[in-house]
Formats: C-alpha cells, structure tokens, sequence
C-alpha cells in the first residue's frame, strides 16, 4: 500500500498541474507562422496578438487551446466545416463559410484594401465577389 501511495505522490507531483486543469482542448486553426504582430513563430511556438487574445479569453475557463499549423486558409476553413479544427482568427465572412461556421464580433481593427487593374472586365466590389468568382488574389504584408 505504501509504494501504491508512493508512485500516486511522484506522479502528482512530477506531471504538470495544468494538465488536470483543462476539461477540454480546442485545437485553433492558424495558416501562418510570420504575420507579425498577429502570429509569429518564435522558438518553435506560435506568439502574438492572436495568441494573447486567445490566453486571455480562456485564462479563466476550464478549457484549454492548442494552435495547429495549417497549410493556408482554405485548408483551415475545410477543417472547420468537417469539425477536426474547432476555432480560428482573422476569417473574412462571406455567406458561404457562414453557412457551416460561426463568426463572432469583430475583436480587433483591421484596414484592408482591394484593388485592381482599371482594365479589368470583372465586376468586383467587395472581397466576396473575388471568391464568388474564383478569380486569384495575391496578397501583401
């Protein structure tokens, strides 16, 4: 009985508390691991704005987040739709994604701009209209 009480003790005491604290860990979408100061990869861990938020949101919850890695949105957004991924940030809304995914408010400022060649013959007035109309975007930090 003693060693039974022995071996509880050291594996309380060696495992990390936090990992009794979380009663369930929702993975975060993220497409991108340099998007200062929104995401950047520092040290092998994702850092900055986003993750702050996150921290903040959940610090006093019983849940926890882990932030997985994914190749672009597109894939981010496909995660979500099949339920493998349960949250990600910085989503454009378009009635499409909201059809199968939840936005919350707005929960920073961003300035985006659109533009194109005058001589375009495509009829595009607003983010959604290029997706609409699978026309390519390229995109600048």
């Amino acid at each position: 009985m003693n060693k039974l009480i022995t071996v509880f003790l050291c594996l309380l005491f060696t495992t990390p508390f936090n990992v009794f604290a979380c009663e369930r860990t929702f993975s975060v979408a993220s497409h991108d691991a340099f998007w200062p100061p929104y995401v950047m990869g520092i040290n092998g861990k994702l850092q900055g704005s986003e993750v702050d938020a996150l921290n903040i949101i959940f610090a006093d919850s019983p849940f926890c987040f882990e932030v997985k890695l994914l190749p672009n949105s597109k894939r981010a957004f496909i995660e979500l739709k099949y339920g493998r991924i349960d949250l990600g940030w910085a989503a454009s809304y378009t009635d499409k994604r909201a059809k199968y995914v939840h936005f919350s408010d707005t929960y920073r400022t961003e300035v985006m701009r659109l533009y194109e060649n005058t001589n375009n013959q495509h009829n595009v007035k607003n983010l959604e209209d290029i997706f609409k109309q699978g026309l390519t975007v390229g995109a600048n930090f």
